[in-house]
């Protein structure tokens, strides 16, 4: 399925199949987020986590993103960009707006409207992403 930009798309994914995230144009961020198919989607991927049990801010081939029951979820089996965020929230309509781009399609727009038939339809209700393909520097703990 090819998702146009800025946009979302939520699809199912059963233990053992395999998909693949691409950015077939370049400079396109995919705010990745799942979900344990469960009533009430309690369980679902969480980035602290994961960056907990990796030790680190970005999955290599064969490590895991965690849920927040600490099980692991998806496991990485190819990665040929290795540059990915696992440390940033999803941008939200206010945040553009604060930079004087009122109306702009956010992360979390595009997530709560695909995940809507699944029963998410605030904002409030989402994990931190997966930003894979964001090149983001890591910035240091203030003092």
């Amino acid at each position: 399925h090819i998702v146009p930009a800025a946009q979302g798309y939520a699809f199912e994914v059963t233990k053992g199949e395999r998909f693949r995230i691409v950015d077939i144009h370049g400079l396109q961020i995919a705010g990745f987020m799942a979900w344990v198919n469960e009533p009430g989607l309690r369980e679902h991927v969480r980035m602290s986590y994961t960056r907990f049990r990796l030790q680190g801010v970005s999955p290599d081939i064969g490590e895991h993103l965690r849920t927040n029951h600490d099980t692991p979820a998806l496991t990485i089996t190819a990665d040929t960009c290795k540059v990915h965020d696992m440390t940033f929230m999803p941008c939200f309509p206010e945040i553009y707006a604060e930079c004087g781009l009122e109306g702009h399609r956010s992360c979390t727009m595009n997530i709560t409207e695909a995940m809507e038939p699944y029963g998410i339809t605030s904002r409030l209700k989402l994990p931190d992403p997966f930003n894979i393909f964001m090149n983001s520097l890591f910035v240091h703990t203030k003092r």
